[in-house]
C-alpha cells in the first residue's frame, strides 16, 4: 500500500487510525528511558557517558517521567536509594574475593575430625561453593557439616550439611565426593567457622580435603 492509498485508507477509516495513533501513544509513555550517567555531567537529563571512576555519592536527577534505566558500566555493585525523581548511587562494600583449600586425616581410632578457617576482622564471609572429597578404608561412609557463628542472630551458630555421592572403590579405598553450591555468611568470633567430617568406623586412616569459595564483604 502506497502512501497516498494509506492516507485515503484512513480517512474512510477513522476508528482504525484513532486505535493505531492510541497505541502509538502508549508506546511511547511507557517505553523505558536509557540513562547513563557521567560523573562530570549535568544530570538533568540522561547523558551518553559511562559510570566509571564515580566519588562516594553521586545524585542522578530523572526529570523526565516514566520508565526508567540507568546503565552502569565498570563500576561495583550500587545501592539505589531516594524518592521521588531524585536517586543516589553509592558504591556498595568493597567485595574480596575468598578461596580456602583445607585438609586432615581422621586417624585410627577416632571417628571424626574438623579444621578451623579463619575471618579476617571486620569482614563477613559470604560462602558460596564448596567442594569436598573423603576417602577412606573400605565399607566406611561419611558425612561432612559446615559450622557458621554470625552474631545478633536468633541462632548465631549455623550448621550446614554437605551431600556426599560415592564414586567408587579404588584398590581398598572408598572414595565419595560433594560439590554444592550454597549461600551461607559466616563472621569471625569464637567459636570459629568449622568443617566438620564424621565417618562411620574408627579402624584405619581417613582423609578428608576440602575447597570453599565465596567473597569477603565489611561487617557494618
Amino acid at each position: 500500500m502506497n502512501f497516498l492509498k494509506r492516507i485515503v485508507f484512513f480517512r474512510k477509516r477513522p476508528a482504525v487510525a484513532l486505535v493505531i495513533a492510541a497505541g502509538l501513544l502508549c508506546h511511547a509513555i511507557s517505553s523505558p528511558r536509557l540513562g547513563i550517567a557521567d560523573k562530570n555531567a549535568s544530570y538533568g537529563t540522561p547523558q551518553n557517558s559511562s559510570l566509571t571512576n564515580l566519588p562516594n555519592s553521586t545524585t542522578i536527577n530523572l526529570q523526565q517521567s516514566g520508565k526508567w534505566i540507568i546503565g552502569l558500566s565498570d563500576t561495583p555493585t550500587v545501592k539505589l536509594s531516594g524518592k521521588g525523581n531524585s536517586f543516589s548511587f553509592m558504591p556498595a562494600d568493597s567485595v574480596v574475593p575468598f578461596l580456602k583449600t583445607i585438609s586432615f586425616n581422621i586417624e585410627n581410632g577416632t571417628s571424626q575430625n574438623n579444621v578451623s578457617i579463619s575471618i579476617p576482622e571486620g569482614k563477613r564471609l559470604v560462602i558460596e561453593h564448596v567442594s569436598a572429597r573423603a576417602q577412606g578404608p573400605l565399607g566406611q561412609k561419611f558425612i561432612a557439616q559446615l559450622q557458621t557463628n554470625v552474631a545478633h542472630t536468633e541462632s548465631p551458630r549455623g550448621i550446614y550439611w554437605l551431600v556426599f555421592f560415592p564414586q567408587g572403590t579404588f584398590s581398598t579405598i572408598d572414595v565419595f565426593t560433594a560439590s554444592q553450591p550454597m549461600h551461607v555468611y559466616s563472621e569471625p568470633g569464637n567459636p570459629p567457622l568449622l568443617f566438620v567430617a564424621t565417618r562411620t568406623a574408627i579402624n584405619g586412616t581417613a582423609f578428608v580435603e576440602a575447597t570453599i569459595s565465596g567473597f569477603l564483604v565489611n561487617m557494618r
